[in-house]
């Protein structure tokens, strides 16, 4: 078998977990997000938060709104990351990657298997 027709098993390797039903599923959660005005809101907010609490963190504690802000910025965070869409998401893309993970770990056992150790290439056994 040829070099490229290795790469081009791989490409379709890749076009195969493009339509996995793990990855749509990240799509799919990835979708409802951004059509969901709650949570559009609350990532919104969250921004702000994390601007202003970055702002208000340069002057350290003798800043007097530090404290404000930043439970304000924890609060934001909490109800960002609390959301029903955004914990499936998360769910859903780290079960996407952890697939592929597993699937990267197994293809790099099988690919060190067929590494030359230079040192014993050559020596007679």
């Amino acid at each position: 078998m040829e070099w490229m027709e290795l790469v081009n098993l791989a490409y379709e390797i890749k076009d195969e977990l493009n339509t996995s039903e793990p990855y749509l599923r990240v799509m799919e959660m990835s979708e409802n997000i951004q059509n969901d005005e709650t949570v559009q809101s609350r990532i919104r907010e969250f921004n702000k938060m994390k601007d202003r609490h970055e702002d208000v963190s340069k002057y350290g504690k003798h800043h007097p709104d530090l404290s404000k802000v930043r439970q304000q910025f924890a609060d934001a965070k909490t109800a960002l990351y609390s959301h029903p869409l955004i914990v499936s998401y998360f769910d859903a893309l780290r079960a996407y990657n952890e697939s592929i993970q597993t699937l990267e770990n197994g293809m790099n056992d099988l690919m060190s298997e067929l590494l030359i150790d230079s040192k014993k290439s050559c020596a007679k056994e």
